[in-house]
C-alpha cells in the first residue's frame, strides 16, 4: 500500500502539496497563498536559513534517501529504456554492475534538483523574508510537488522509450 501525505487549503480544499510515505525534506516557505481563494496557509516547512541543527540533520538524511532511492529509480528507468530501445527479447532486472553507472547518473540528477531547491530557498529568504509565497503543486517550481513531478518524468521516459519500439 502506498501512503500519501498532503497539504490542502483549509477553506477551499485546493491541493498545495503531497508526498509519498511522509518522506520530505520540509524545505520551503512557511506560508503560501492559496491559488484559488488567496487565503494564507501554513505549510509546516522552513527555509534553510531558519532550520535548527536537528532540522538540518533531518534535511541531510532525507536528501541522502532521495539520492539513493531516486538514483536507483532513475537508473532502473534508464536501464529499462535501453532494453526497450534496443529491442531486447526479454526484459530482466539489471545486475548491480550494469546498474552502477546509471544509478550514479540518476543520483546526479537528484543532486541537481536538491541544489536548485537549496538555491531557491536561499533566494526566497534573502528576497522575501516572511511574505507568503504564491507557489503551488501545479507550478513549474520544484518547491512543491517535486516527488509527483519526478514520477511523471519517469513515466514520460518510459513512454518515450516505448513509443519508438
Amino acid at each position: 500500500m502506498i501512503h500519501f501525505s498532503y497539504i490542502r487549503c483549509e477553506s477551499c480544499r485546493y491541493p498545495l502539496d503531497f508526498w509519498l510515505f511522509s518522506v520530505s525534506t520540509f524545505l520551503g516557505p512557511e506560508t503560501v497563498n492559496c491559488k484559488k481563494c488567496k487565503q494564507t496557509i501554513m505549510t509546516g516547512r522552513t527555509e534553510l536559513a531558519q532550520k535548527t541543527l536537528k532540522q538540518k540533520a533531518i534535511f541531510v538524511l532525507m536528501s541522502a534517501l532521495y539520492l539513493s532511492a531516486g538514483g536507483y529509480a532513475i537508473g532502473a528507468a534508464f536501464h529499462r529504456m535501453d532494453e526497450i530501445w534496443n529491442h531486447l527479447p526479454e526484459l530482466k532486472d539489471p545486475t548491480v554492475e550494469q546498474l552502477k553507472f546509471r544509478w550514479i547518473s540518476g543520483s546526479f540528477l537528484i543532486a541537481m534538483i536538491l541544489m536548485i531547491k537549496i538555491l531557491n530557498s536561499i533566494r526566497r529568504w534573502n528576497e522575501v523574508g516572511d511574505a507568503p509565497s504564491d507557489e503551488n503543486i501545479f507550478s513549474w517550481s520544484l518547491t512543491f510537488g517535486t516527488q509527483f513531478k519526478m514520477l511523471i518524468f519517469l513515466l514520460v521516459l518510459y513512454g518515450l522509450a516505448g513509443a519508438y519500439m
